[in-house]
């Protein structure tokens, strides 16, 4: 019960209240179950412990620049007209079940401690930019009637709102996440606006409808982002996002496919040994929704990283999946799966170098050779031939010339010549033709 002491002091005005809670800051105050007509706490100081339980607010109520020096309990009260906590500050406050008939405002309120909003009712707009929220925040099963504007609120520790409704636009611009931001099972209805929201901790979206259009341009994920089962029936768009683990779309359906444009998800590593069999299947699924938004570019790194990630999970290097496996690695090693037309060529060069003095390696030691002067070294005029497919098939004179140069041996050409020619033409077709599919891939050519 309230304490009527209490209530007669806290009429008495502002410099009287404050004096008195100065005198004591560890004092006590029962407010609970009163009826508050219009009330000015704009100001207002209250001490360690303040009891607003069950109070109903028939005009509004005014908490602004106020300070709570301890917790304060707005448990079940009802505000049936606008309530104002802008710029205030408090330690832990719950408002656990309480309606807001009109408008909240908690625009630059500092909340210390832990912040309960719990089974909340907001019929009207809930304005709160550039909150401060440095402990826990709960919003389970809230219920938001109106526009929610959280834009440039800060969450320093574990923040809740699984499970919440959002009738009207949401807005959470530029929110910074801390240690957790869970919104499981929530219901957005109308816009969801997360563009440039920072995510230091785990978030978590799973089991989430969004019915109408959800944003997260330019939004940041630190650690794991999970969308699991997550519904959307309206445009969806990861523009420029950027997550730092690979996100966790798995089973999220979408009406139409998300976009992805300059989406940065974390490369699993170059030449990675042992993957992870989950993060491959995120991988897979993301790439699955770049096909269907005919992003090539998108595609191709993810099928990248879903390989990599196979590997020792699902391919191993001896047994099943090992053909996979190996080549996966050549894959990788020769044209960074398909995506460098580069290092085919690279490669091809290394490889007439390669053959090259292997050719010269046969040469019979004090064989005379009559080679035209000012050509190339006949190794090297058989690697540079042999490294362009057909060319190598046409036998001319000077073709025969450098063959009896090198592998002539009593007279006879030593049949081993040409394994080794075709050898060298299987491998310059093969990476002439990563080569052709690397430009492909890089123009988009389908």
């Amino acid at each position: 019960m309230a304490n009527h002491e209490d209530f007669e002091r806290l009429r008495s005005g502002k410099e009287a209240w404050n004096e008195w809670v100065s005198g004591d800051e560890s004092r006590k105050v029962d407010l609970s179950g009163i009826k508050l007509g219009d009330c000015n706490f704009e100001g207002y100081v209250f001490p360690a412990y303040t009891d607003f339980t069950r109070c109903r607010f028939a005009n509004a109520a005014v908490f602004a620049n106020s300070k709570f020096i301890g917790d304060a309990s707005f448990v079940e009260a009802q505000f049936h007209a606008t309530a104002n906590f802008r710029s205030a500050q408090t330690k832990g406050v719950d408002f656990d079940r309480a309606h807001f008939s009109g408008d909240l405002n908690l625009r630059d309120a500092t909340l210390e401690g832990t912040a309960s909003f719990s089974n909340c009712k907001f019929n009207n707009n809930v304005t709160a930019s550039a909150l401060r929220a440095k402990g826990p925040a709960f919003f389970h099963d809230a219920e938001f009637d109106s526009d929610l504007v959280l834009d440039e609120a800060i969450f320093g520790d574990r923040t809740f709102f699984d499970s919440a409704q959002f009738s009207k636009f949401a807005s959470f611009h530029s929110v910074r996440f801390g240690t957790a931001a869970t919104f499981a099972d929530s219901i957005f209805k109308s816009a969801a606006w997360f563009e440039q929201a920072e995510f230091a901790g785990k978030a978590s979206f799973e089991r989430v409808d969004f019915l109408g259009t959800a944003t997260f341009v330019d939004a940041r994920f630190h650690t794991t982002a999970s969308f699991r089962h997550a519904n959307s029936k309206g445009p969806f768009s990861l523009e420029r996002a950027t997550f730092k683990k690979v996100p966790d779309l798995m089973g999220m359906s979408f009406r139409a496919p998300p976009r992805l444009d300059d989406l940065s998800v974390a490369d699993s590593g170059r030449f990675r040994w042992r993957g992870n069999l989950d993060e491959a299947a995120r991988y897979r699924y993301l790439k699955k929704l770049a096909v269907e938004g005919h992003d090539h570019t998108r595609e191709q790194f993810f099928f990248a990283n879903e390989l990599r990630q196979r590997r020792c999970s699902e391919d191993k290097p001896l047994g099943r999946g090992a053909a996979a496996f190996w080549f996966g690695y050549a894959y990788e090693a020769l044209s960074d799966f398909g995506r460098s037309p580069l290092r085919p060529i690279i490669w091809w060069v290394c490889s007439i170098v390669f053959f090259a003095i292997t050719y010269g390696s046969f040469r019979p030691q004090g064989h005379a050779c009559e080679w035209p002067t000012g050509r190339l070294l006949p190794e090297f005029y058989l690697a540079l031939v042999h490294a362009i497919p057909l060319a190598g098939l046409k036998r001319t004179p000077i073709h025969e010339l450098a063959v009896s140069c090198l592998f002539a041996w009593d007279g006879a050409v030593w049949p081993g010549a040409e394994i080794l020619f075709i050898l060298q033409n299987v491998i310059a077709v093969i990476l002439i033709f990563l080569f052709v599919l690397a430009l492909r891939n890089h123009f988009k050519i389908r």
